[in-house]
């Protein structure tokens, strides 16, 4: 049995791969054949950064106003 590391440690990308027995990729068009052909990755990367930018302005409000 794998021994738990806790949460917040880290360890070696190469560690944590072996733990998780996840194969080695050398093609990515092995992935790329994963991704839907309708799917936009920039229109993805749009959606995630949007999000990512009002959720700091919800946490950065949050402080300012328990700042008070």
């Amino acid at each position: 049995m794998t021994e738990t590391l806790p949460f917040w440690e880290s360890i070696p990308l190469e560690e944590l791969t072996k733990q998780q027995d996840v194969p080695l990729v050398s093609d990515l068009d092995e992935i790329a054949a994963l991704w839907l052909a309708d799917d936009d990755p920039d229109e993805l990367l749009r959606h995630l950064l949007t999000e990512r930018s009002e959720r700091r302005k919800l946490g950065e409000n949050k402080e300012k106003i328990g700042r008070r």
